[in-house]
């Protein structure tokens, strides 16, 4: 992880740090993201990917959110979220709106796959969301009209704080950077 990780950022600070997170965190999300009650198969060239159904690809994504907050300085104060009107807004919207309800039912079932499942399909719906934004700029995060820009990045930072927490849960650590 320490190779990809300054092979891919050189410069990032701490990545001692973001590497043995990366790591470890690579190892415990492969286990606990299989049913209990199932064998678990590590492959560590699998599991250390940062693409795919991944713990790495978790971080990366929970990394990336953070990044696109620190370009706009921030969260904004206010925000008027009914100015998400795209499919895929109101899809990411919705899965962090679900985040306790996820919560509830891993516990209820003594089930941890149930939250990584979950983190995983909102890494995915999240990704998708925010590519749209390469093929038609008017659905980019940092948009120029600013009230939209503000309801976006305070989903934006939904989708952060939901991954952070959810990985948190499962006892794995939420690189700012990667």
């Amino acid at each position: 992880i320490r190779a990809v990780i300054e092979e891919k950022n050189p410069d990032l600070a701490g990545r001692d740090e973001v590497a043995r997170q990366v790591g470890v965190g690579a190892i415990i999300f492969s286990v606990l993201a299989t049913r209990r009650t199932k064998d678990v198969d590590i492959t560590f060239e699998d599991i250390l990917n940062f693409e795919g159904h991944t713990g790495p690809y978790v971080q990366y994504t929970h990394a990336r959110c953070a990044s696109i907050l620190r370009r706009a300085g921030g969260v904004p104060e206010t925000a008027d979220l009914s100015l998400l009107s795209h499919p895929e807004e109101w899809e990411v919207a919705k899965m962090v709106g679900s985040f306790a309800d996820r919560v509830a039912l891993a516990g209820r079932d003594a089930e941890p796959s149930v939250v990584a499942q979950y983190l995983l399909s909102l890494c995915e719906a999240f990704s998708r969301y925010y590519n749209l934004g390469s093929g038609d700029p008017t659905l980019k995060v940092l948009t120029e009209d600013a009230p939209t820009a503000a309801a976006r990045l305070t989903l934006v930072a939904g989708v952060r704080e939901v991954l952070a927490r959810g990985l948190w849960l499962l006892g794995i650590g939420a690189p700012e950077e990667m």
